[in-house]
């Protein structure tokens, strides 16, 4: 089980997906996984195929319905939402981790 799970969430391709998915790759820390949940745009499959990492498309959502949904697949014991234009540092996840606390 990862200690962390990734949840990046797109509605469309505003041009960014690429560098999102990137940034959540590309972690120093590296016990995690991710979840790429859409609202009703089966198309961006294809970044789910290019980066293989599992697909979520919810048709006629909302972005609070479609993460809501996508925490039923978490598989990590932290969660982290990344929005398709938003960038980790490649230290987010290890930063996270290490302030819990323990």
């Amino acid at each position: 089980m990862p200690k962390i799970t990734i949840i990046i969430t797109a509605y469309e391709d505003r041009g960014w997906i690429n560098e999102a998915i990137l940034s959540a790759k590309n972690q120093t820390f590296k016990d995690y996984d991710i979840i790429f949940a859409v609202d009703g745009n089966p198309g961006l499959i294809s970044y789910a195929d290019k980066y293989e990492i599992p697909f979520l498309n919810v048709p006629k959502s909302n972005y609070a319905n479609l993460v809501n949904i996508a925490m039923e697949l978490v598989k990590g014991e932290w969660i982290k939402v990344l929005h398709d234009d938003d960038l980790l540092t490649a230290t987010c996840l290890e930063d996270l981790y290490n302030a819990r606390g323990k």
